[in-house]
């Protein structure tokens, strides 16, 4: 019942506090029992209430003491290990929310290190050190997920923002894009990054047209960033390819959906200033 609170209910049913509830219900029922993989998964899901909560650094005492018994139980050592990699990647992502680096760092190579062959792993680390800046080690462990799962999309996004940030890497950069893009089935999540690439050659006729490909993209209900994003970039490449009237146009539409959304109403004045 504490799942379906959690995570299985429509989001308009779940209930933190409900499954936080029932979580400690079902602990209790535990007491009398000596430290088992059911006591310490009990545990795992309340820390994740906590950490939905914004209790970081209580979650992670619960998970430190999880793993910790772990380390010491009779389970046998393929259980020991499945589960404790559930618990130290789910300590990673706190220390990642905390951006404590070497703490973060060392969690995440502790899990790579008890399954170096799951592509996730490396993918998740290798996403961390790149919001750092962290490149050159970050594209190490890319290519390590790349090469264990070569049809991941967002691999091959994180391979074009690292190329991106190198200098004369730029097609590389575009065609790992581009591989996101067609990997994830033309989806509306990698289609941007390959738009980007397309204004920075000045290929606005290009770009303008991948957009026109998703003829219901600007309509369907997507969220504020990407349609944000798209009708900024669907203007500038009317401004170039078109009219300036067409590209207003285009920014007012996306106005009336987000009317206090800050770069919209950035572009609309810069664009105003253009055309006086």
């Amino acid at each position: 019942m504490e799942l379906l609170n959690a995570r299985h209910h429509p989001k308009h049913l779940q209930s933190i506090s409900k499954a936080e509830e029932l979580l400690n219900e079902a602990f209790n029922a535990f007491q009398n029992e000596e430290p088992s993989f059911h006591k310490i998964f009990n545990r795992n899901g309340y820390a994740l209430k906590l950490y939905r909560k914004g209790k970081i650094e209580e979650a992670i005492k619960i998970l430190l003491d999880g793993i910790s018994k772990l380390q010491k139980s009779k389970l046998s050592n393929v259980d020991n290990g499945l589960h404790e990699s559930v618990l130290t990647y789910n300590l990673a992502q706190c220390y990642v929310n905390l951006n404590r680096f070497e703490e973060a760092s060392s969690a995440f190579e502790r899990l790579i290190s008890m399954d170096p062959y799951y592509p996730e792993n490396h993918l998740e680390y290798a996403k961390y050190l790149i919001n750092n800046e962290k490149y050159d080690v970050a594209y190490k462990h890319l290519t390590y997920a790349k090469d264990l799962n070569p049809y991941i999309p967002e691999t091959h996004s994180y391979l074009g923002i690292y190329y991106l940030a190198q200098d004369s890497q730029f097609q590389l950069a575009k065609e790992s894009f581009k591989n996101a893009y067609i990997l994830s089935n033309k989806s509306y999540e990698y289609l941007y990054d390959l738009l980007y690439t397309h204004t920075l050659e000045n290929d606005y006729e290009k770009c303008y047209k991948l957009i026109k490909d998703h003829p219901y993209i600007l309509e369907d209900e997507l969220i504020e960033d990407f349609y944000v994003n798209i009708s900024i970039i669907e203007a500038e490449c009317l401004l170039n390819i078109k009219s300036e009237e067409e590209a207003t146009a285009v920014l007012k539409l996306a106005l009336k959906k987000y009317p206090r959304n800050k770069f919209l109403l950035d572009n609309e004045k810069k664009l105003c200033k253009e055309t006086l």
